[in-house]
């Protein structure tokens, strides 16, 4: 990690973000209580999944512009390494 990574990173966990550590560049992210082994681990606050609205019409089409016969529907985004 870079000494900016490092910096960000130790900021978030005083912000009180959820840490996350890995093997250095191998392996899952887990979360964890950091010990700050910037020789033998990576870290990262984990990330935020994006959450945004679309809409569904009646013909099941799919879109972003809401219509009078539209239902909104909320989408999150699933992160596959957490």
């Amino acid at each position: 990690m870079t000494p900016n990574e490092i910096i960000e990173v130790v900021q978030a966990f005083i912000d009180g973000k959820v840490i996350q550590h890995r093997l250095k560049r191998e392996g899952h992210w887990v979360d964890s209580i950091p010990l700050w082994d910037f020789v033998n681990f990576d870290y990262r606050a984990r990330p935020t999944p994006g959450e945004w609205f679309i809409y569904k019409y009646p013909d099941n089409q799919i879109g972003t512009y809401s219509a009078p016969s539209a239902k909104m529907i909320k989408v999150r985004e699933v992160l596959e390494d957490q």
